[in-house]
């Protein structure tokens, strides 16, 4: 009876829809970006001391990091007793060269706002000629980017490691991997570390450069999962989600950020033509139990994705800059 019972709780049900919002809107209206504040709206958080407005006054201002992360892999998982039930679905239809524009612009549209908004702007030549990164530089190390990146190598892939399930930094979980955008010809002062240290605190101190890093994530999926009696569900929803990541290095050593509490941003929907199937299989489970596998795809529409991506991040970056403007009053 013990054997039936296992057995019986072994079998699992897989759905797949597209799109929903994940908003949960009552009415299909679009979302008008422009109108959005969105620092009211995600409950925005800015904490930078009379110290650091000092600073940034006084002393230049230094993109040290700015990437554009999207997500290609995605993994739902549920579990139940000894059962597990997991789901992969991946994206098509998307195009680097697209993305590499919007990163570009996205990038130079930062750059005219930071001069606008009297923030002492450099584009980093001075700080990558300054004897501290100099010296940097000469060390090599793996984790560390530093130099101008060209035009041929503004894209890295990351994919989750060992010894974590999900890549960090993201607002929804799921994300196995993703491929990074930089823009090209700028400079660049970042570490891969986890634990980064003082990196960017020896710099801005030593040399006396306020440095901002933005990063930002977007993913195309959302994971539903839910248990019966003696079944298990998973349902995988094509959904746009956007969240931020913002670091402000001052050399006076204070304590600052800027964030979005209210994370992710949810995107409109109809970008995704659809859903496909790729494969699926019964196998082992990677922790216990038997577990039911299936492979996804979405299919996007690379102009409408882009577009919708587009007027999300140029108005949230509009607020970032207006916020810190605000703090220099």
């Amino acid at each position: 009876m013990k054997l039936l019972s296992f057995f019986f709780l072994s079998v699992l049900s897989l759905s797949i829809c597209v799109p929903a919002s994940a908003q949960k809107k009552k009415n299909n209206q679009r979302q008008d970006w422009s109108k959005v504040d969105f620092f009211d709206q995600y409950k925005g958080n800015v904490k930078i001391p009379g110290g650091a407005v000092k600073a940034l006054k006084k002393y230049p201002l230094f993109v040290n990091s700015y990437v554009v992360s999207q997500a290609t892999a995605m993994k739902g998982q549920d579990t139940k007793g000894d059962q597990g039930m997991f789901a992969a679905i991946s994206i098509s239809g998307l195009k680097d060269a697209d993305f590499q524009e919007l990163t570009n612009q996205l990038y130079a549209q930062l750059e005219t706002s930071l001069k606008a908004a009297g923030l002492n702007y450099t584009n980093g030549d001075d700080v990558m000629n300054c004897d501290f990164v100099t010296k940097q530089k000469t060390k090599k190390k793996e984790n560390q980017t530093i130099g101008n990146v060209g035009i041929n190598n503004t894209t890295y892939v990351n994919k989750n490691g060992l010894t974590e399930s999900f890549i960090p930094g993201y607002p929804v979980l799921y994300v196995k991997r993703d491929v990074n955008f930089m823009p090209a010809n700028k400079n660049v002062y970042a570490t891969s570390s986890a634990v980064p240290g003082r990196f960017y605190q020896n710099l801005s101190e030593k040399e006396k450069f306020n440095l901002l890093s933005i990063r930002y994530t977007v993913s195309y999926a959302s994971f539903d999962a839910s248990r019966g009696y003696a079944t298990m569900s998973m349902k995988a929803n094509a959904i746009m989600a956007v969240g931020v990541e913002i670091t402000l290095t001052t050399p006076n050593g204070s304590f600052n950020f800027i964030e979005l509490r209210k994370l992710p941003i949810y995107g409109n929907s109809g970008w995704a033509n659809g859903v496909e199937k790729v494969s699926d299989n019964k196998s082992t489970s990677e922790l216990t139990g038997l577990a039911f596998r299936a492979g996804f795809e979405v299919k996007a529409n690379s102009e409408a994705y882009i577009k919708e991506l587009e007027a999300i991040l140029t108005h949230l970056q509009l607020n970032i800059v207006g916020v810190m403007a605000a703090e220099l009053q």
